[in-house]
């Protein structure tokens, strides 16, 4: 085995260690989000998750609600330079996110992120190797809310 050939292994070991840790605080935050029930208790897990993709993302809700959905895809993948690993976990979070909306009366920030959600989703379809039964389920349910 070349020195080459341990350094990528290294690397993509490294990489998904990374990704389960990732996987592990979004579980987290989301489980806190369904657990909310009155609007302060929403609107908390909300500040949660914004802080969360602020810091482990590096993007915020503010700036993904700026962004056409046409170019969310550009936005993520090419501005932020988040994988399509991070952005399957990442679309997870803004998915109950916009749950947490709808649940709080923020109807127009949920139609919003929505689409933008429909966009990610149907990027993912194309570029992951693997289909998601729950991702084709979040998808009806999003296209039966616009």
């Amino acid at each position: 085995m070349t020195f080459g050939t341990k350094l990528r292994m290294i690397r993509k070991d490294y990489i998904e260690k990374q990704l389960e840790q990732l996987s592990i605080a979004i579980s987290k935050i989301i489980a806190e989000i369904r657990k909310a029930q009155t609007v302060t208790q929403i609107n908390s897990a909300i500040s949660i998750s914004t802080e969360f993709l602020k810091t482990e993302c590096e993007c915020s809700l503010e700036e993904i609600s700026k962004t056409e959905p046409s170019q969310t895809i550009e936005f993520l993948t090419q501005k932020k330079k988040i994988s399509t690993e991070k952005i399957n976990l990442f679309a997870e979070l803004l998915y109950e996110i916009s749950v947490s909306y709808e649940k709080s009366g923020k109807y127009e920030l949920a139609i919003d992120l929505n689409k933008k959600l429909l966009t990610i989703y149907n990027y993912l379809n194309e570029t992951d190797k693997t289909f998601s039964l729950k991702r084709q389920e979040k998808i009806t349910i999003i296209k039966s809310k616009l």
